[in-house]
């Protein structure tokens, strides 16, 4: 017998192993410039990958994913600018 879901909990992924839900404006279905924006990453210059389940590997920042309940993703920036300013 399936264990009944538990009504009451929110919707919550992970971005780069940090929790957010909806509070933080996960919805079920998110494109990848949502994810990436959860983990400060901006959208023209960065990635985001599924981590887990059988969706895993890389979203396109125009991509609308569906997501699940605890999801994994990875989100980084494709360059970093280094040095100090004056």
């Amino acid at each position: 017998m399936n264990k009944p879901e538990e009504k009451n909990e929110k919707l919550h992924i992970f971005v780069n192993r940090v929790k957010y839900d909806e509070a933080d404006g996960v919805t079920k279905r998110m494109t990848g410039t949502q994810i990436a924006a959860l983990g400060n990453v901006p959208a023209d210059n960065g990635e985001v990958e599924r981590e887990n389940g059988p969706d895993k590997g890389p979203i396109a920042m125009t991509q609308t994913v569906e997501v699940k309940n605890g999801d994994h993703f990875i989100a980084t920036r494709l360059t970093v600018d280094g040095g100090h300013g004056r």
